[in-house]
């Protein structure tokens, strides 16, 4: 059945400039074309995500697997990739299996999450906070989603990231309502690590309470070196998986299963 069709009318004029023995003429043709819905695909390149024997230490606690490399055709608009849990009980992350009340959250992350400043297909560090946890740059409403575009200046070595894009960090950096000298990139402070939702923790109606990979927006953003549209294969992206073991009961922890879905909004 045809759920969608879109018919274009091109006009195509040839002017042909001459003299005065000839005069001008024009030619018309009408061109149509009918865009039948598209199947929407998604597929991954491994059936397993493994961490391996890990043992958390003062300066190294957290651990990153993958990437996993989702390649996608959407046949809707709009539309969203999206990453869950499908564990028992509706418990997110890892489960322990030998004590299955025992669980360890699950992070992930990909280039669509920035920060801006980093290199492209490269995890930021997952040990420093401020990409794990967030930042309150401003002390204001905890961890606010938006950047902040006022408030107290902080200093980059607090942080041990570049945030203003300059080569080093070492800067202090003042909060502004625009990009200028000082600020290259809008001051997020959400971390960039995101944890991976359980199923019944998502509302169908409510894209975000989901964990979004990647959206028909983000995928078409012009120029943008932090989605797929920007540089490399726009249907084809790395997603990486972490976890922070402090404070973790020894035992090997699993997913039932771990869905990537696309999905229209």
């Amino acid at each position: 059945m045809v759920r969608n069709k879109t018919f274009i009318s091109i006009l195509v004029t040839l002017l042909f400039i001459a003299n005065n023995a000839f005069a001008g003429t024009t030619a018309t043709v009408n061109v149509t074309a009918t865009v039948l819905q598209g199947q929407s695909e998604i597929s991954v390149d491994t059936a397993n995500v493994d961490f391996g024997a890990v043992s958390g230490s003062v300066s190294n606690r957290r651990f990153v697997a993958g990437p996993v490399k989702v390649t996608y055709f959407a046949g809707t608009s709009p539309w969203t990739i999206r990453v869950y849990t499908a564990n028992p009980n509706n418990v997110p992350g890892l489960i322990g299996v030998t004590d299955n009340t025992k669980s360890v959250p699950l992070k992930t992350w990909c280039d669509n999450y920035g920060p801006k400043a980093h290199t492209q297909g490269v995890p930021p560090d997952e040990e420093n906070i401020y990409f794990w946890r967030g930042y309150d740059f401003n002390g204001i409403n905890g961890i606010e989603s938006t950047p902040i575009t006022s408030g107290p200046a902080f200093s980059e070595i607090n942080l041990g990231f570049d945030i203003n894009g300059d080569g080093d960090a070492l800067d202090v950096i003042t909060p502004s309502p625009t990009k200028d000298s000082n600020i290259k990139y809008p001051v997020s402070e959400e971390p960039v690590w995101l944890r991976v939702p359980d199923y019944t923790q998502m509302n169908p109606a409510d894209p975000y309470t989901w964990r979004r990979l990647l959206t028909q927006a983000w995928a078409e953003a012009p120029g943008d070196p932090g989605s797929p549209g920007g540089g490399g294969d726009p249907n084809r992206f790395p997603v990486y998986f972490a976890v922070d073991v402090t404070g973790i009961s020894p035992q090997t922890y699993r997913t039932t299963t771990l869905t990537f879905q696309i999905i229209g909004e």
